[in-house]
């Protein structure tokens, strides 16, 4: 299936309003919204459905979801600016920057590189046992533990995004939340996206929704997960989707086309062996030939084509993004309901035609 590049955008849009709702309805979603990417821009964005199945307030552009993992290329984004002006080295252990923030004893965590943190190849778990409460991600008291040489392979971790929060907190002097406002939500205009949520009731944000859609107490975020606490709106985050496909500069946020290609190339292809299976880490493993990830961004190369892509999941909120960088176009979708997941096919397909390996790998390994 060939891509959408040349389709008129009104006809496209209203195929998109047509055929979106008798998706959501299908697969129970009370709410979505999408932001379409063609010129390496924004050029539509629109909200679907419900805010919330009690109060019916409509979903809007402006209407904040949790962001889940796309936290992860959002932060690896604004932290490679460090490397650009050489305060950090992709190459060199994180533990050159900052004491161990966790007193482990694993003498493999002294060795995990920032490039080897952001491509997911660490050695190091999903999360350590029991470090998540209603406060958000508590690991005090809990070592951390490598479980195959960093660099070895891929397997998928939000440790290794919270150790390069440690590091980035020490050498700024300030919370990862205020280094993100400051560096890069500020001067890029992301007015909607904050990595903090200190309220249930907070105006203006969708309220997560259950397989059965109803409604979910909010999990609160009092200090910020890089790998997981994003809350952001489609809009915001196509920012940062158009700046990796696209390298611009003449402005402080804007990391350099160097770096940029870094996050949208392949540094490992994914395996199926998930971290938050029960049989972690298993091996010997099998290759995926068309998914991989790259720096914060995974990356897909199928039918002569390739793709920059992340996928969330928070359980009663699920996010992902995807753009062609050389066709300059793409999407970033969230929706507030925990069968969210079953929109990205379909989504893709209707508004950007190919075929998403992505998806199958996910369908696949995560949600199977």
């Amino acid at each position: 299936m060939k891509l959408k590049s040349n389709e008129s955008l009104d006809h496209l849009v209203l195929q998109l309003e047509e055929q979106i709702p008798q998706i959501m309805r299908e697969a129970n979603v009370p709410g979505l919204s999408i932001a379409l990417i063609q010129n390496v821009e924004a050029v539509w964005t629109h909200g679907f459905g419900v805010m919330n199945t009690e109060t019916r307030q409509p979903v809007k552009p402006e209407t904040i979801f949790e962001g889940c993992s796309l936290s992860k290329p959002i932060f690896a984004y604004a932290v490679l600016n460090l490397c650009e002006t050489g305060i950090l080295d992709l190459d060199k252990p994180l533990s050159h920057y900052s004491p161990d923030p966790y007193a482990a004893d694993d003498p493999r965590v002294q060795m995990i590189t920032m490039r080897q943190a952001l491509a997911h190849t660490s050695g190091l778990p999903n999360w350590r046992p029991d470090c998540w409460d209603s406060e958000g991600w508590n690991p005090e008291g809990k070592p951390l533990q490598t479980y195959f040489e960093p660099g070895e392979r891929f397997s998928y971790s939000g440790e290794g995004y919270m150790y390069v929060q440690h590091v980035v907190e020490h050498i700024a002097g300030q919370s990862g939340e205020s280094y993100m406002q400051n560096e890069l939500f500020n001067p890029a205009g992301m007015e909607f996206s904050t990595y903090l949520c200190t309220s249930d009731q907070a105006p203006g944000m969708a309220t997560g929704h259950d397989e059965h859609g109803q409604p979910v107490k909010k999990q609160m975020y009092r200090s910020m997960c890089s790998a997981a606490s994003l809350h952001s709106t489609p809009s915001d985050v196509a920012k940062i989707l158009c700046a990796c496909m696209r390298p611009r500069t003449g402005a402080s946020w804007h990391i350099n086309a160097e770096l940029a290609k870094e996050m949208a190339t392949a540094q490992v292809p994914v395996n199926d062996s998930a971290s938050w299976h029960d049989n972690w880490p298993d091996v010997p493993v099998k290759d995926d030939p068309f998914v991989s990830w790259g720096l914060g961004w995974a990356t897909q190369y199928h039918n002569g084509l390739k793709a920059i892509w992340h996928w969330g999941d928070n359980g009663p909120f699920k996010a992902f993004a995807l753009g062609y960088p050389e066709e300059g176009t793409g999407l970033v979708a969230m929706a507030n309901g925990s069968n969210g997941y079953k929109l990205w096919s379909a989504l893709c397909s209707m508004a950007l035609g190919g075929e998403y390996p992505c998806i199958d790998w996910l369908d696949r390994v995560v949600y199977s």
